[in-house]
């Protein structure tokens, strides 16, 4: 329905939901919806944890009621927690949180969601900055049109061997899922475009 009204779609997911989203627009938007416009903002993803397991854990794992935190936030490899009316941040490693891990994300090997537009994630930048890869000319368009309007500032400062030290470690985690599978004869995705 959204489709038949709008002339200008952007959609925010991680690395999965992008490429499913490309493959939709290829074989089904672009006929059905010529004149609409798609803007795909990628998410850099690691893994991604379903909401009441995360919240079950984080309640667990930090010993706070979840009603209790202002802010969660995963970044460079840590679940970090904001209380309300607390200045302190409670941080445990991302790793803490592995067994509520959903198994598609251990085949997946889109750490920078690469058929986005434009792809934003915490690695590879300083805090309070947010690393963006510019995957398309619409991408370049729409950060260059953001920044002369004063909405984002830009910075060259940007650590691309972490990304790609975070990247090649996510794909050698799939090399290892996708070998374990093999040998017991389960099915290995292939979630490519």
């Amino acid at each position: 329905e959204a489709l038949k009204q709008l002339r200008k779609l952007g959609i925010v997911g991680t690395g999965c939901q992008i490429t499913g989203l490309r493959k939709i627009e290829r074989k089904i938007i672009k006929s059905r919806f010529p004149n609409i416009e798609l803007f795909l903002i990628g998410l850099f993803c690691y893994e991604n944890f379903p909401k009441s397991d995360f919240k079950n854990a984080v309640e667990e794992k930090f010993g706070i009621k979840i009603e209790d935190a202002r802010k969660i936030d995963i970044t460079k490899g840590k679940v970090r927690v904001w209380l309300k009316n607390k200045s302190e941040v409670l941080e445990k490693p991302v790793k803490e949180f592995s067994d509520i891990t959903p198994s598609s994300c251990l085949l997946c090997r889109d750490f920078t969601a690469s058929f986005s537009d434009i792809s934003a994630g915490s690695i590879g930048s300083d805090d309070k900055w947010t690393t963006l890869i510019i995957r398309t000319k619409k991408g370049e368009e729409l950060v260059n049109l953001a920044q002369e309007k004063g909405y984002i500032e830009v910075s060259e400062k940007v650590d691309r061997e972490a990304i790609i030290k975070t990247a090649k470690f996510k794909a050698k985690k799939r090399e290892k899922v996708e070998a374990e599978r093999k040998e017991k004869g389960l099915k290995v995705p292939d979630y490519g475009y």
